[in-house]
């Protein structure tokens, strides 16, 4: 699975993700801190093979730092990835 994402650093509230896949799956992800606290998680549904854009709120807040974005296919593969929120 090819994961990617942007903007990187994150600058409004809108971060895209680009999924090239294998196969119909569906798609959980975490956003953690550095603290490995969770900021955010949900999912998305029967993600057609192939190409697919999908976008991910994030409520900026005070947020000014490092996270984390670790995606889950259908329970058996893991992808983590890093972003900064300026």
């Amino acid at each position: 699975f090819k994961v990617n994402l942007f903007p990187n650093p994150l600058v409004d509230e809108k971060l895209t993700v680009e999924f090239d896949l294998k196969e119909k799956v569906s798609v959980s992800y975490i956003i953690t801190n550095t603290k490995g606290q969770i900021i955010q998680e949900s999912k998305f549904n029967n993600l057609k093979a192939g190409k697919n854009k999908q976008s991910i709120h994030i409520q900026k807040g005070d947020l000014r730092q490092a996270l984390n974005l670790t995606f889950i296919f259908d329970n058996r593969y893991y992808s983590s990835h890093k972003f900064v929120v300026q």
